[in-house]
Formats: structure tokens, sequence, C-alpha cells
């Protein structure tokens, strides 16, 4: 059997544990808990989890807030936060030195040696259409390591378990979105 075929006999297994619930339905049902779970025992993980909660029901600016506000909030995870808040904000704007800077000196502060820094602050370079400063950020650029959406993924999966999903409804609803 080759490859495609079992890959696709594994994705229509995995459908079919899918949760009764899905899309609408189940963010109706599962974000306010996870907010009370945030509420009750905030961590970097609840934050990443909740926005991705957000993010996958189609808010993506309450995902954005919930971000941001756990920056201020939480003691730890302010450079997941803003990475992810940072990675989010791409493909809804084309204005990316104006409406990313922000977060990226946050980011700067939070972690100097963030290599996504760099990425983010290329990006400001382009959209300000000043070549010296991007000449200049590309010299210094070394290549993340990992999306930002890897830590994000796996604490949405985690907030998902922990909320009562089995574990292939937590991650089809984690590759879903």
């Amino acid at each position: 059997m080759n490859r495609s075929v079992t890959f696709s006999m594994v994705i229509v297994c995995l459908a079919s544990a899918a949760p009764p619930l899905c899309g609408d339905e189940l963010a109706d049902a599962l974000i306010p808990r996870a907010v009370e779970r945030l509420r009750d025992a905030p961590s970097p993980d609840v934050v990443l989890g909740l926005a991705e909660m957000y993010r996958a029901a189609g808010n993506g600016p309450e995902a954005r807030r919930v971000l941001l506000q756990g920056v201020k909030d939480v003691n730890t995870g302010a450079r997941q936060f803003l990475e992810l808040a940072c990675w989010r904000k791409l493909p809804e704007t084309t204005n990316y030195g104006g409406v990313i800077r922000y977060q990226v000196n946050q980011l700067t502060v939070a972690d100097q040696t963030n290599a996504w820094k760099v990425v983010y602050r290329m990006i400001c370079a382009y959209g300000d259409e000043d070549r010296a400063a991007l000449l200049k950020a590309a010299a210094r650029a070394r290549a993340p390591l990992l999306f930002p959406t890897v830590e994000a993924e796996r604490a949405h999966f985690k907030l998902l378990r922990a909320l009562g999903l089995s574990r292939n409804a937590a991650a089809l609803e984690v590759i879903r979105h």
C-alpha cells in the first residue's frame, strides 16, 4: 500500500472520531470554559490555547486581544504571545510597518535574541519601503528554528484536551484550523 493511500485512510479514521460538535458549535461550547480556566489559572499555555480557539472560531481581533492582554497579565510567556501576535497579523494587512512595529518593539524588549524579531524588522522595513533598513536587517538575519505557530498549536491541543476532548478530536480541531 503506498503512503498516500495510507495517509488518506488515517485521515478518514481520524475524521470519523471527530467530536459531535464542530466549528462554531464547538467554539460556542468550549470558549467560555477556556475563558474561565484562564481566569482561574492563568498560564502561557492557556493564553496561547484560548487565542487559537478564538482564531479558529473566526474571531481574529479577540484572539489578538487575548495575546496582548496575556503580555500584561501573565508573568511568563511574553515572547510567545508577541511572536504569535505579529505572525497572525501578517496576512491581515498590507501596512506591515505601521501595524506590527509596536509589537516588534515589545518583542525586542522581551527577548533580545529572538530570531523572529529580525524577520519582523525586515517586514517593517519592506512596508516602509526603506531599502537600507531592509538590507541592514537582512545582513543580521538568522533563520528561526520554529514557526511561532508551533507553541500555539501545542498549547491549543493541550487546552482542548484539558477541556475534555479526546486526543483525536483535539488533534483534528488543531489541524483543521
